[in-house]
Formats: structure tokens, C-alpha cells, sequence
């Protein structure tokens, strides 16, 4: 499909843009901090369907990952995009890659926590525009020990959390989860 070959028009310089089949995401710098949308693609064109909630400044623990930093390389196996940033006195970090058997985008995402947060800590979506969450065309699927749920406030949005808890009584400690995106068996409208 020729849409999934190049990126969508909002693709600005600077962006970070990775795409696998019919599924993409963009990273782009926003504030103080590289925020990112999802994307699926039909026959005409890609569509942006998801968007990262991001904190602010003043947050330890944000909605999703703080990060500061990005890069783009081109490893054997495809290519990845690497993150880094800090909030509070945690680090975060993660790799964004394209697995190309499936066309998969795999997020593994880690926070090295100096102290223990309240609540579990993950990477947060909303629905963009009119999403209806039934017809995006895109399935989450959430990696070892890491859990995803849908919360649907109405027809036409959808928030997506993928989380990892922390351990009871712990202080500093790593905390890990991973998920991807994949393209629904069929393409959107």
C-alpha cells in the first residue's frame, strides 16, 4: 500500500516518524517534552487515531513517560527509536520498534524510581477527533506483566493505559511494562 510507504503530511522536521503495516507513530516535541501520536492508514491516507497524555513539569509522576530526549537509529534488525527523560527524581527511558514480521510497533518502556509511587505508573492515551473505539482499526496488545485496559467514556472516545504497579514497600526500584500497536485484520474507513 502506497499510504504506508511514506508519512503523513503532519510530519514536521524535527518529528520522528516509524511505521510498520498500516500502523505508525510520530513523536514530536511539545513544551518540555516529546509527545506522540498513533496512526493507522486505509487506502487514501494515514489518520492520526491516538495521542500520548502528557504532565507537566511540576509532576513526579506524569500520565506518560516525561521524555526529554530522542533519537532515531537504524539497527540490523529495523529501526528503533530510543527515548530518555526525567521527572522528579525518577529517569525514564524507552525503545520504540518496528517488528517486521507482524508489522508491529513494540513499546518497552522502564522508570528507575527513587521512591515508590502511589500508583501504578504507564503510558496513557486518548481518543483523537471522533474516534469511534470500535472502528480505529488498532489493537493493543500489552507485554509480560504488563496490563492494558480500554476505558471508553462515550462512543467516540477511548482512553488506553498500558501499566506496570509497583511493588509493596519498596523504594527505589525499576519498574517495566511494554505493549504494542498492531493493524486490525481490516483496514479503517
Amino acid at each position: 500500500m502506497s499510504s504506508s510507504a511514506l508519512p503523513p503530511a503532519d510530519v514536521a522536521p524535527g518529528d520522528l516518524w516509524l511505521a510498520g503495516c498500516r500502523v505508525g507513530v510520530r513523536f514530536f516535541f511539545r513544551a518540555d517534552r516529546y509527545a506522540h501520536q498513533i496512526y493507522v492508514a486505509n487506502d487514501a491516507a494515514w489518520r492520526a487515531v491516538l495521542e500520548s497524555l502528557e504532565g507537566t513539569p511540576d509532576e513526579a509522576w506524569p500520565s506518560s513517560p516525561p521524555f526529554q530526549s530522542a533519537t532515531s537509529e537504524h539497527k540490523p534488525e529495523g529501526p528503533v527509536i530510543l527515548l530518555v527523560g526525567m521527572a522528579g527524581k525518577s529517569h525514564w527511558s524507552a525503545s520504540v520498534e518496528l517488528e517486521p514480521a507482524d508489522g508491529q510497533i513494540r513499546f518497552d518502556v522502564a522508570c528507575r524510581a527513587m521512591h515508590s509511587p502511589k500508583d501504578a505508573l504507564g503510558s496513557c492515551y486518548r481518543g483523537l477527533g471522533a474516534v469511534i473505539a470500535s472502528e480505529i482499526g488498532l489493537k493493543v496488545i500489552g507485554g509480560p506483566g504488563s496490563h492494558v485496559s480500554h476505558a471508553v467514556a462515550d462512543e467516540k472516545s477511548v482512553t488506553i493505559s498500558c501499566a506496570k504497579s509497583p511493588a509493596a514497600g519498596s523504594g527505589k526500584q525499576t519498574l517495566r511494562w511494554s505493549y504494542a500497536f498492531r493493524a486490525a485484520t481490516s483496514s479503517p474507513s
